[in-house]
């Protein structure tokens, strides 16, 4: 395996752009192009993309910058690769928002001393690394939508660094959850894998470093490599996982969506960026965890909005691609689109009661 590399280039001035709907530049990237780092701070989002590659007879890399800084609240990643990896980096007082959609990736590193929130689509997989595939070493990371996020450390032998440190002191991980770290899994399933127990140390699924901590949403469990449940115990000191080989933190209603009849009684219109309503097609779907996704189809373009619905002071709000929204006084939900456009969803009072009555 080569090691690694890592990129941030210099953070572009948004000025230019905050009369833009954030959801007019959300994009996908395909790892299999390149390292991805997402950074945000003050100024908002960006992401950067670079495709290394190695000179064999100089033993060096050159980096060739494929995105460069491109503004970005809310990233969708794909794609399959067994060297690269995505950065996440949020400053203090800050959130980064990125969306995992079949991910088969080699590490994912979340860090900052800001937050950052990982909606999960599909199965998403890192297991390049053999040490740490997975790794939040930030304020609080938030993971929610109805996909999978797993880290397998994917077995290593001893090294020359080891030689020079205590058994105990050895720790490998699936999933490494810093000390300063909040992991609060709202929805999906996150599980940790470490199959480096031949090294010496501890080396868990997911190991929670002193000062760490774990929030689960409702329905969340966690079981050990037993299968059993210690969903409170871990709540309450989660290092008691950093003796099981396997973690899972899952929902059992990841899969569930809400009636079809409810969901089916929504009317739509699609606009264009000039108010003008275009035909197409709308698609939504709510799960009972709260996972929201809406696809539009319409010849002015392709968007995929995913997030989630939450209530707050007794009112529905759905927070998309990072952006929160309130439904109008009629009960529609007006969206931007990719394209510049928007998507307005008339929800009925019946779909709007069962949503009041999730929470």
């Amino acid at each position: 395996m080569k090691p690694m590399k890592r990129t941030l280039g210099m953070l572009l001035a948004l000025m230019m752009i905050v009369s833009i709907p954030a959801a007019a530049l959300a994009d996908t990237y395909d790892i299999a192009n390149g390292g991805i780092d997402v950074i945000a701070n003050e100024d908002g989002q960006t992401v950067t993309q670079t495709q290394w590659s190695y000179d064999a007879e100089n033993d060096n890399y050159t980096s060739t910058v494929v995105v460069d800084n491109k503004p970005d609240p809310a990233p969708v990643i794909t794609g399959s690769s067994d060297e690269n990896a995505v950065w996440i980096d949020a400053a203090e007082g800050s959130e980064a928002n990125v969306t995992l959609k079949n991910v088969d990736g080699a590490a994912i590193f979340v860090i900052g001393e800001g937050d950052a929130t990982i909606t999960l689509e599909g199965s998403n997989t890192f297991d390049g690394n053999p040490y740490n595939p997975i790794v939040f070493d930030n304020g609080t990371t938030t993971v929610e939508g109805p996909g999978s996020l797993i880290g397998i450390a994917s077995g290593a032998e001893e090294n020359e660094w080891m030689s020079e440190m205590s058994d105990d002191s050895i720790n490998t991980e699936g999933i490494y959850v810093g000390p300063e770290t909040t992991l609060n899994v709202e929805s999906g399933s996150v599980t940790g894998i470490n199959q480096n127990q031949s090294l010496p140390g501890l080396n868990p699924g997911i190991g929670f470093q002193d000062g760490a901590s774990l929030k689960v949403g409702d329905g969340i469990k966690v079981y050990d490599a037993d299968g059993k449940d210690v969903t409170a115990a871990a709540v309450a000191d989660p290092t008691i996982l950093n003796t099981s080989a396997v973690t899972s933190i899952k929902s059992p209603v990841i899969n569930h969506k809400l009636d079809s009849s409810l969901l089916e009684g929504v009317e739509t219109v699609i606009k264009d960026a000039e108010g003008n309503e275009v035909s197409g097609t709308v698609q939504v779907e709510i799960f009972e965890n709260g996972f929201v996704q809406i696809t539009v189809r319409c010849s002015a373009g392709y968007t995929q909005i995913v997030g989630r619905v939450m209530v707050k002071d007794g009112q529905l709000v759905f927070k998309l691609s990072g952006v929160e929204y309130t439904l109008t006084e009629d009960n529609v939900l007006i969206v931007p689109l990719r394209f510049g456009g928007t998507v307005e969803l008339k929800l009925s009072d019946e779909l709007v009661k069962t949503l009041l009555g999730m929470f």
